[in-house]
């Protein structure tokens, strides 16, 4: 099996006979010329059985889509698509994809944009997760960007779509190991028009983030467009993989000026997960949006117990090594090492809390689990 990588990496050129990588289906027949709505708030929770409302992200032929409506975790319905494989792909169609996406509303400059990502196929590679600010949506034409989950990789990424092919890595954050047998939320937002935040949720915790990709497109591409909800076979040519995710709670918004205050991003340990080093260090990310963290008002503490101002490290700045370009962002990162060894499988409780530039208090509370490796 070869393995085209189209969202990342380097690809074949477009017009390679055996492999055309786009985005191909129904899509071909939507026009952007139409005036978008204007988007203030919206959900669905899909607890109807139905997609009314949603357009179908599809190939034409085989390997066309399959939408439905089973169980969430909630009593009501959740979306699972289903990409199948395209097998040895006669008619050139490229990697398994498909998607669903609403034509009525367009994020902007300023959003908020956020789904439950229930299950997946945890054994075949693929990209799952959302795009955004979509336009001229066709054939060889789409533009925007793909923030998703890489089962293949285990990292998070925020990449550049130009002509329905992958442009450019923008944000990534390597080293993401998921457990298939929970379920997570993602969200991506935009507080600038050109800073991207793609944090990520154990469902445990919906406050409480484990982790982001911060970035900024150097090439200033996009500033407004659609969203999809999105999964994407990684190998092709493949007979038996294809791409497959089951989503929930849908929430799209655009906040009003003002109230995109500064944010938590990164909490080590992992809210909800287990610490496998015998000396975990803690560590917390904020960054600045429209108000800004006063680092000397940042206070932690340990099992209830504060831990002195003195003993903590304060970078007034968010660090993002892994991404290809820009790295560093306004805000705070914190982090405080742990001398103790705590017993085997003792939970263990931080509270992290910060005023910001508009003299509002923020208030981070998670639990984590002490599960180092026995010797």
């Amino acid at each position: 099996m070869n393995e085209i990588p189209v969202l990342h990496g380097v690809h074949p050129p477009f017009a390679h006979g055996a492999f055309r990588p786009v985005f191909a289906s129904a899509l071909a027949l939507f026009l952007w010329g139409a005036v978008q709505s204007r988007l203030e708030a919206q959900s669905w929770d899909f607890n109807t059985g139905t997609d009314s409302g949603w357009t179908h992200y599809t190939l034409p032929a085989y390997g066309a889509a399959v939408f439905t409506f089973p169980p969430d975790d909630a009593g009501g319905k959740a979306y699972r698509i289903y990409a199948p494989p395209t097998g040895d792909d006669p008619g050139g169609m490229g990697n398994s994809r498909a998607g669903s996406f609403r034509t009525d509303v367009a994020l902007a400059d300023r959003f908020v944009v956020g789904v439950d990502m229930l299950e997946w196929n945890n054994v075949w590679p693929q990209e799952t997760g959302l795009l955004f600010y979509l336009s001229d949506i066709g054939l060889g034409a789409t533009d925007g960007y793909a923030a998703t989950y890489s089962t293949g990789y285990r990292n998070l990424y925020i990449t550049r779509i130009t002509d329905e092919r992958d442009s450019g890595t923008v944000g990534v954050l390597e080293g993401v190991m998921v457990d298939p047998t929970h379920r997570y939320r993602i969200e991506v937002s935009c507080h600038d028009g050109f800073t991207f935040l793609f944090r990520f949720f154990d469902k445990v915790d919906l406050v409480n983030p484990w982790c982001s990709v911060i970035c900024q497109d150097a090439a200033g591409s996009y500033y407004s467009g659609l969203c999809a909800l999105f999964c994407w076979q990684r190998t092709y040519p493949s007979l038996t993989e294809g791409a497959e995710v089951t989503f929930d709670n849908y929430h799209a918004a655009i906040p009003a000026a003002g109230t995109m205050p500064a944010i938590v991003t990164d909490l080590s340990p992992q809210p909800g997960a287990k610490a496998t080093a015998f000396h975990p260090t803690v560590s917390v990310t904020i960054m600045d949006r429209d108000t800004y963290v006063d680092p000397a008002s940042i206070t932690l503490s340990l099992d209830g117990a504060p831990i002195p101002y003195a003993s903590l490290t304060i970078d007034p700045m968010v660090h993002k090594t892994d991404n290809p370009g820009v790295e560093d962002f306004g805000g705070a990162t914190v982090t405080y090492p742990i001398t103790t060894m705590f017993p085997w499988g003792s939970q263990h409780t931080n509270q992290v809390r910060f005023v910001d530039t508009a003299g509002v208090t923020h208030t981070h509370t998670w639990v984590w689990t002490s599960a180092y490796p026995n010797l």
